[in-house]
């Protein structure tokens, strides 16, 4: 005699089985389809609680300039010069898992034009890069540009808490000389011309911002072999890079070989890149106006230092395309680095130093037509630099939602002008520095036949 409820019991589990093992082939195949996606990111929570846009803050006033920082460190002078000196002014700072909190949720406290946003607070943000947006990484500062965004903010201070601003405002610099820079490299390196020097004032040859291809260091097409003209549309310079005095930003390969300490005594000027002319500006003490602040966003999936040069480079072939401009000026903050270790640092900026000039080559090639949006072509830049492997997919869905909440707040983006002018970047040589021509040996003849090589670039 059959038992059937044996059976029924034997069945039942057995469903249970089969669907518990679909359940994890399933997570398995879903993490295949999302490898970017690690437990750092909160990715599609639907737990947090928002609250609608205008209704969470703290009520700010008179802020025409917002700084924003993140950071793990305690309130440090620079960021307290920043919100007593630069008038009309307020400062967002965007804690992560390790900043003391309490420190800083008393300055906020103590200070009228200073808003701090632990954890707890993002999360209660209503904007759709929150969930995406990893914990200990530089980008949790794109979680500040947003809010200075929804505040209204006319200019945006995107600076580090190591850099002591000299402004208080950033009118001061209207009547700098200003100088168009265009190279036959496609590549500018600005330094040079700003004559760095050390502590006595020697000049100090060969530096260059991080970021720099350092295949292109010793090229002169990207500093001395150039042409300036004078500038003369102030309006439309929309991005204020300042070089920094003291401890300016080089990588850790100028570091640990060259003199860490060092000044530009060139002052009252600033250089603007031309068109179709690539480079490295970076996150430390950096003005935006509001026709820019599309580009602001940073790539989270690689590290902080390598995020805000590809944000540089990213934007540059968009500002190309409209009217907006960049320029470097004239050191206006003074740079008390925080601690670093140089071979950490140098471990972090690998991908600079082996696809930086590989990516502008590729940059340079893309097309992006006319009839194309700031969004659509944001979108395509990150697509294609993810598909070449510089960033990962994942970054492709934090731009997607960054250009999502800037429509939501209204934003209103430039408009696309002009078609892009695809160029060749100029490669990297093969070097060869052999003495074919006075070899000395009775196979001379022979091992220059076998030598002779053709030099390519």
């Amino acid at each position: 005699m059959v038992d059937n409820t044996k059976t029924q019991e034997n069945s039942s589990m057995r469903s249970v089985i089969i669907g518990f093992a679909v359940f994890l082939l399933s997570l398995i195949f879903l993490h295949k389809l999302r490898p970017d996606i690690t437990n750092d990111y909160i990715y599609g929570s639907t737990t947090r609680q928002t609250e609608a846009s205008g209704t969470f803050k703290k009520a700010l006033k008179n802020c025409k300039i917002i700084g924003t920082i993140t950071t793990i460190l305690e309130v440090n002078p620079a960021v307290i010069a920043f919100t007593k000196q630069v008038e009309d002014s307020c400062l967002i700072v965007v804690g992560d898992k390790k900043t003391p909190h309490n420190l800083w949720k008393k300055f906020d406290h103590d200070n009228d034009n200073v808003l701090y946003m632990d954890p707890d607070d993002q999360l209660k943000l209503p904007y759709t890069i929150i969930d995406i947006i990893p914990w200990n990484h530089h980008g949790r500062k794109s979680i500040a540009f947003m809010l200075a965004i929804d505040y209204g903010a006319e200019v945006i201070y995107d600076f580090d808490d190591d850099n002591h601003l000299m402004l208080q405002k950033l009118n001061e610099i209207k009547n700098y000389k200003r100088t168009l820079i265009s190279t036959p490299s496609h590549l500018y390196n600005p330094y040079p011309y700003f004559m760095t020097t050390d502590d006595k004032q020697e000049l100090i040859p060969d530096t260059w911002p991080r970021g720099f291809p350092l295949c292109k260091i010793h090229d002169t097409d990207t500093y001395t072999d150039v042409a300036g003209n004078t500038h003369n549309d102030y309006s439309k310079i929309k991005v204020f890079q300042s070089l920094a005095d003291n401890d300016p930003d080089v990588d850790a390969v100028f570091r640990m070989t060259g003199k860490n300490h060092f000044t530009f005594p060139r002052q009252g000027e600033m250089v603007i890149p031309d068109r179709d002319v690539f480079t490295p500006w970076n996150a430390q003490a950096t003005f935006f106006k509001r026709e820019a602040f599309f580009s602001l966003m940073l790539p989270t999936t690689v590290h902080g230092r390598v995020a805000d040069i590809w944000r540089s480079y990213f934007a540059d072939k968009i500002f190309w395309q409209t009217d907006i401009q960049m320029a470097f000026v004239s050191s206006f903050v003074t740079q008390y680095r925080n601690p670093h270790d140089y071979t950490v640092d140098f471990k972090n900026e690998l991908p600079l130093y082996r696809q930086a000039n590989q990516m502008l080559t590729d940059l340079g090639a893309l097309n992006i037509p006319q009839s194309s949006s700031v969004p659509k072509a944001m979108l395509k830049i990150y697509k294609a630099m993810a598909d070449k492997g510089y960033i990962k997919h994942l970054d492709v869905e934090v731009m997607r939602r960054w250009m999502h909440d800037l429509e939501t707040l209204g934003y209103q983006f430039p408009k696309i002008v002009r078609h892009t002018n695809i160029f060749k970047f100029k490669g990297s040589e093969i070097i060869d520095r052999r003495d074919l021509e006075n070899i000395s040996s009775p196979d001379s003849e022979a091992l220059k036949k076998i030598f002779t090589v053709k030099v390519k670039k």
